[in-house]
């Protein structure tokens, strides 16, 4: 069917194709207020109550699928059915995630704490792993991240040992280096920019304003998601900030077994790029690195279902 829209709303469709698309090459089904909340350098900001009715018009053109409450395009309608069971294991995932955060806040040097990745988006799966972004008081990182990952070890509940639920550290960075901005892959990374924007903060004694201003790339990129806040009752507290005296002493001790124990996939990879990055500053270590392809992906979806939509 043959839907007539103003100018305007052309341009809303557009973006909110090219919305469904990132969404689709992530593997996910959005809804409505998904696509206005994390629409990408939109040319105008637009409102809920348009962007809805730029959906609707695509449903009824036939460019969209929509099934209870969803959007995906025609042949992607296993997303859908995906992302239900996805958002009820995530329920599961962040139950364990606040128990961690809980713990993690003792550590001395722990100044903020975030779920990142899929569980920040409530698309999990039982065997994905839960993911934690940690921001560490300068000259402690290397032993912030021994203190996080020794438990899990000894627990055995680090990915590759647990087979559901397990606990991942993987981005560690001092709050002297919050600027992210150079860790961005080439020719764009959409994906890194959501990844901040998306971060849900279980732990934060101030710093997380601070993140946020040193990152203003990210939040520019999409105007209408605004820094996400938990219930103040599924916030950790924080600890007396005296203790990280210790961990600054201990923490070249830190660094020197945590460099004699990188497995070789970390050891090949590590500051080869954007990907494993190992310094004392930030510790970074996605070895599965799935930036470009996502953002292939999106383009080329974006050219399959809107024609003259495409990457700015």
């Amino acid at each position: 069917m043959t839907v007539t829209l103003s100018q305007r709303q052309e341009a809303c469709a557009r973006h909110a194709v090219r919305t469904v698309a990132y969404f689709a090459a992530n593997g996910w089904a959005p809804t409505a207020v998904d696509v206005w909340r994390w629409m990408d350098s939109p040319a105008e900001v637009f409102t809920l109550g348009e962007v809805v009715e730029a959906m609707e018009a695509l449903k009824v053109s036939g460019r969209l699928v929509m099934n209870d409450g969803r959007f995906c395009f025609s042949g992607s309608e296993r997303l859908i059915e995906r992302d239900h069971r996805a958002f009820r294991d995530a329920r599961t995932k962040m139950k364990r995630a606040r128990r961690v955060a809980r713990w993690v806040s003792w550590v001395p040097g722990v100044r903020g704490t975030a779920i990142a990745n899929t569980l920040a988006w409530e698309h999990t799966r039982p065997e994905g792993d839960i993911d934690f972004f940690v921001i560490a008081r300068t000259g402690t990182l290397w032993f912030v991240r021994l203190c996080t990952i020794v438990p899990l070890i000894l627990l055995r509940a680090r990915p590759g040992i647990r087979r559901h639920h397990s606990i991942d550290f993987t981005f560690f960075v001092a709050d002297t280096h919050l600027d992210l901005s150079t860790l961005q892959s080439e020719p764009d990374d959409p994906y890194l920019a959501a990844w901040i924007v998306s971060l849900v903060w279980l732990v934060n004694d101030g710093v997380v304003a601070t993140f946020n201003k040193a990152n203003p790339w990210a939040f520019e990129r999409f105007p209408n998601a605004a820094p996400l806040t938990v219930a103040w009752y599924d916030r950790v507290r924080t600890r007396p900030w005296w203790r990280y005296s210790v961990a600054r002493w201990l923490n070249p001790i830190a660094r020197t077994i945590s460099m004699q124990r990188f497995p070789p996939a970390i050891r090949s990879a590590m500051n080869q790029s954007t990907a494993v990055v190992v310094n004392d500053d930030v510790l970074k270590f996605h070895v599965t690195d799935r930036r470009r392809e996502i953002f292939e992906t999106w383009v080329n979806l974006c050219k399959q279902h809107g024609g003259d939509i495409v990457t700015e």
